[in-house]
C-alpha cells in the first residue's frame, strides 16, 4: 500500500498501533454507567467497544464509539464493586412481549398442527 492509501501511515506504523484495553467505567448516552474490562472489537467490519462486566453470570456487551460519553480508567477492584452494585443484566425472555397463543389451524414452531 502507498502512503496515500493508508492516510500517510506506513504498514509498519499501522501494525504497531496500540489498541486500548483495561478496567474502566463507561458512561453511555442515556445516562447508563457500566464498569468492567474494556477492549476494542470489530464486528462485521465496524469498530465497537467491548465491555466484559464481572457479574455472576458474566456479561459481555458491545457499544459503538458514538454511543459512549466517556471512558474512565479505574482499578479492577473498583470496577468489580461497581458492577456488583449496579448489576446490569442481559436481555431475558421476560423483556420480550408474550408469544401469541396459537389458534385453530395454526402451527407451532416445529410445523406441527396446534
Amino acid at each position: 500500500m502507498t502512503d496515500a492509501q493508508t492516510g500517510g501511515e506506513t504498514m509498519q506504523e499501522s501494525e504497531k498501533r496500540e489498541t486500548f484495553e483495561g478496567w474502566c467505567l463507561l458512561e453511555l448516552m442515556g445516562h447508563r454507567r457500566i464498569a468492567g474490562f474494556v477492549s476494542e472489537a470489530t464486528v462485521a467490519g465496524a469498530s465497537f467497544v467491548r465491555i466484559e462486566v464481572p457479574t455472576s453470570p458474566p456479561l459481555t456487551q458491545f457499544y459503538t464509539p458514538g454511543s459512549i460519553y466517556s471512558i474512565s480508567p479505574i482499578t479492577e477492584d473498583l470496577a468489580r464493586r461497581f458492577a456488583e452494585r449496579s448489576r446490569p443484566e442481559p436481555v431475558s425472555e421476560y423483556d420480550l412481549p408474550p408469544r401469541p397463543r396459537l389458534g385453530a389451524g395454526a402451527f407451532d414452531d416445529d410445523g406441527e398442527a396446534a
